[in-house]
């Protein structure tokens, strides 16, 4: 951006400036730590390097301004003008409730922000109020037909989601989509939400492995996962679950305890891809890897084949023929022999209604969006090299 515009003040904010200020600082004019939305009406064009301000308290940030004429989205050195939101052309809505996470997993930076805040105050969540006056201002004013629930957890405090749901249902009226823990998924939470309109929900699993659990600080029982995903599909939502793979510290028995669970996890339980696991600056998980010096051992031709298994339990193949390639040496050294048996694409975890809506090219390109699934984009450079 500097060279780009070098005459244009740039302010930066969010989680970079937050936890690498220094870094930051070269490239950018001014940055902002923490939570910003009343330091940038306070801008005067005086530098000052001040301490931390206290987190906000949510009732008195104002509801985000998505006008298509004010908004600009930068990627990738493209600027598109006049985008709202960014994908599938201005019909899903994305909104918070709250910030912050009652869990403290060590690859994410809500565990970064609880060490930084304390992690009692660094939870908070918006009234029902202000939520859904923003949701009737989104319907009313863009069109919109689905909603994004990005909280980390969703499924919290189930006072909240009572008053929410009655509210939500007769005021918003949308199906919406949102993200769930296998400790917090009730099944009267997950009724009075699908009355409401939840259409589709993602579980973080992270691994199938209890001890790789562990190292994330996520101590998540291998049947508790289970049967929260039972209660999902009992209620008859179109569920999905995030997997991490390729973690530093994972060995192929770690792999081989994944696939065991992911053999018992309910097969109505969508995969859209598994994400790599990175390690960014200051978070827990990137200093214990550090300090033991830890990195990946298994090839990309071994996680191929495990990744290939891992989606076959999301298909109708039989369990004995899936456990019976597991143990296949020759499957193991050629791991497109499996490729027959899986499904032509992966499902997308994003809300649609049957009118042929796809992602734009903005939204796929993002990392989340590459997943290390066969045919992406990951893969086919992994194929190349």
């Amino acid at each position: 951006m500097k060279q780009r515009y070098p005459a244009l003040p740039v302010i930066w904010g969010g989680p970079g400036p937050t936890l690498e200020v220094e870094w930051c600082l070269q490239h950018a004019d001014l940055v902002c730590t923490g939570e910003g939305e009343h330091l940038i009406v306070e801008l005067d064009g005086t530098v000052i390097r001040n301490p931390n301000r206290p987190l906000l308290d949510l009732e008195s940030v104002a509801i985000p301004d998505f006008e298509p004429a004010r908004t600009v989205h930068i990627g990738d050195d493209t600027l598109r003008r006049n985008v709202y939101p960014i994908f599938f052309g201005g019909r899903h809505y994305p909104i918070m409730t709250q910030r912050g996470c009652p869990f403290s997993c060590s690859f994410c930076i809500e565990s970064v922000y609880q060490d930084m805040f304390g992690k009692k105050n660094s939870l908070r969540r918006r009234s029902v109020d202000v939520v859904i006056e923003e949701l009737v201002q989104a319907k009313q004013r863009h069109g919109v037909r689905h909603v994004m629930f990005y909280d980390d957890v969703f499924t919290v405090n189930p006072r909240w989601l009572k008053e929410f749901a009655a509210r939500y249902k007769r005021e918003v009226g949308l199906p919406f989509w949102c993200y769930t823990y296998p400790t917090t998924t009730r099944k009267e939470d997950i009724l009075l939400l699908k009355d409401a309109g939840l259409r589709s929900m993602t579980m973080g699993i992270q691994s199938g492995s209890e001890a790789m659990l562990g190292r994330f600080n996520r101590p998540v029982a291998r049947q508790k996962a289970i049967d929260a995903a039972r209660i999902l599909i009992e209620c008859g939502v179109d569920a999905y679950f995030d997997l991490i793979t390729k973690i530093d510290f994972e060995r192929e028995e770690h792999c081989r305890e994944t696939l065991e669970f992911l053999l018992d996890f309910p097969r109505e339980m969508k995969s859209a891809g598994f994400g790599a696991m990175v390690s960014f600056p200051k978070y827990g998980y990137t200093a214990t890897v550090a300090a033991e010096q830890a990195k990946p051992t298994l090839s990309q031709r071994t996680y191929d084949f495990y990744h290939k298994l891992y989606l076959l339990t999301r298909t109708n193949v039989p369990r004995r023929v899936i456990a019976s390639l597991a143990r296949s040496r020759i499957a193991r050294r050629h791991p497109s022999l499996i490729d027959p048996l899986l499904p032509a694409q992966l499902p997308q975890f994003f809300l649609g209604d049957g009118g042929g809506e796809q992602a734009t090219p903005a939204v796929m390109d993002l990392p989340h969006a590459q997943a290390v699934v066969p045919g992406g984009a990951a893969d086919r450079r992994a194929a190349a090299s």
